[in-house]
């Protein structure tokens, strides 16, 4: 459902019950490893209820974004390094919130936001641990100029730790957060081409 109480703010609210099942196993197809039963045998699908609440508002040159998420997963599903299968580890919870702008000032254009994201097990022998591979903060923003024939954009993003692959205990040494940079310039030599160079 959508609400807009001004012309320039739009709030909203969805919940939903949602499936989710993968085809195949990516990781064992593609590595070549000789399997005893086919891919995905005995998989359930991931089931469970989700809801989000968010806000953005919308103003001359600028706009902003705010939005909470949660759902509750039954059966989620994660590969398993031991078995070289996607199996059905647990069921967990996951909550995040999410927050944004833009700002626009003549030939110049920026932006930036923000993700926090917890993923936990609420069952099964790793209760309480959270699901390896998500990093709990993920930031980015960019700034750009262009003037309609010169373009230059710089960007970055910073992803916070997490833990190691299959580390359901949480136990490991973490993987470090990082942070990457891309620049890029454009230049519009003619009507339909363009020349660019990039550092990522």
């Amino acid at each position: 459902t959508t609400w807009r109480p001004l012309d320039s703010l739009r709030l909203y609210g969805r919940a939903d019950r949602f499936f989710r099942y993968p085809a195949i196993d990516e990781v064992v197809a593609y590595q070549g490893y000789d399997l005893s039963v086919p891919f995905n045998a005995d998989l359930d699908s991931e089931s469970g209820w989700g809801a989000e609440i968010g806000a953005e508002l919308a103003l001359s040159g600028a706009s902003f974004h705010l939005n909470a998420f949660a759902q509750k997963v039954d059966d989620l599903i994660a590969f398993d390094y031991t078995r070289n299968l996607n199996v059905n580890i647990a069921d967990a919870d996951r909550a995040g919130l999410e927050a944004g702008c833009k700002f626009v000032l003549g030939n110049w254009r920026a932006g930036l936001n923000y993700t926090l994201l917890k993923v936990e097990f609420t069952s099964g022998p790793y209760k309480g641990s959270d699901l390896y591979l998500v990093p709990r903060h993920q930031a980015g923003g960019h700034i750009e100029w262009n003037n309609g024939r010169i373009g230059i954009r710089a960007s970055g993003r910073y992803t916070g730790w997490c833990w190691q692959g299959n580390d359901f205990r949480n136990v490991m040494e973490r993987l470090p957060a990082y942070f990457v940079m891309d620049i890029v310039a454009r230049v519009r030599v003619a009507d339909g081409v363009h020349l660019y160079a990039a550092v990522d």
